[in-house]
């Protein structure tokens, strides 16, 4: 029984079904959005996307002198 399925040619099994390619083809356009907008070459989730301080700017302070632990992405509340 094992091997009957072990030799079973894949095409004999329906991938999808043909109803849900439009909902399979928007999972995947989201996740494609997702996975580049949030998420950095090292697998870092970052909240927001914004311009990231660069090390002159943990230099000199900026953008956020009181701590790196309060939030530049909120600011203007």
């Amino acid at each position: 029984m094992l091997l009957a399925l072990l030799v079973t040619p894949l095409s004999a099994v329906p991938a999808v079904e043909p109803a849900t390619q439009p909902a399979r083809s928007g999972v995947e356009q989201a996740y494609a959005e997702l996975w580049g907008r949030f998420v950095d070459s090292y697998g870092i989730i970052h909240d927001f996307v914004g311009d990231l301080p660069t090390p002159e700017d943990c230099r000199l302070g900026k953008p956020n002198a009181i701590g790196w632990w309060s939030p530049i992405e909120d600011g203007l509340r």
